[in-house]
This record gives C-alpha cells, structure tokens and sequence, in this order.
C-alpha cells in the first residue's frame, strides 16, 4: 500500500477516503501514455545533411561524436531499405532520441521537406558517387 500511496500523492491514483480502491487518475493515464510513446523510441541520433564526398569527414566526426554518447549514429544513406526516401528519414527521426543537422552545406533535403510544407510536389532522385555514396537530387514541381 505504500508504494500506491506514493503514486496517490504525485496525482497518478486516485482513491477514496473510506475505501482502500485505487483507480488510475487522468493524470496517471497521461503518464501511462507518455511512457509508452517512450518506449518506441530507439537509443539513436538521426543525423541529416547533404551526401556526398565532400561531406565525409563531417559524417564521420558527428557519428563518432554521437557514439562516443552511448548512442547510435543513424544516416538515411546507410540504412537498407526499399521505401521513399522521405518517408523513411521521418520514420527514422521519429523514433530516435535527437537529431543533429548540418548546415555546412545546402542540404538538399530540407529543401525538399520545405516545399513539401507549402504543398508543392517533390520527387527525389538518387545517384551513386565515385565513393559508393548516394546523392540526392530534389526536384520541385
């Protein structure tokens, strides 16, 4: 019972004076939620910016950067997958921990996401480097 009277005095439970019957409170329920959007969530940092040779050293700074923190670095480019691009990095972004961007470069993908929020079409074209990278082109129609 103490371990409910805890609960009961940070707002999660609520109980009645005369009976000892504990119900979840509405406080209590928005916790419940909260730990469970928690629990989707991934130990990783999602990193945008532009691909591409000239970025290279950036990538690998922040990824050591992020992995020396305990954390998993999470580049778009690396992840097999076979989905829209787009999606995809929001998917990514939506289950990690942060987001580091670089704005070193002009990254083409903000670009993209932007018009996207005006209600443009974006399609996205993906070409390999001299390296094995990928480059993304973003066409706005």
């Amino acid at each position: 019972m103490k371990n409910f009277s805890s609960l009961n005095d940070l707002g999660y439970l609520s109980a009645r004076e005369d009976c000892p019957v504990y119900r979840i409170s509405a406080q209590g329920w928005i916790k419940i939620s909260e730990m469970e959007k928690e629990k989707d969530v991934l130990n990783q940092g999602f990193i945008a910016m532009q691909f591409g040779d000239k970025t290279e050293t950036i990538r690998q700074a922040f990824k050591e950067a992020i992995s020396e923190c305990r954390y998993v670095p999470r580049v778009i480019d690396e992840k097999e997958h076979n989905h829209q691009i787009v999606p995809e990095i929001l998917y990514e972004i939506s289950k990690s921990k942060f987001v580091v961007v670089d704005i070193t470069f002009p990254n083409i993908l903000m670009k993209g996401f932007r018009a996207l929020e005006v209600g443009q079409r974006v399609s996205y074209q993906i070409e390999p480097t001299e390296k094995g990278n990928k480059a993304i082109n973003v066409v706005v129609k």
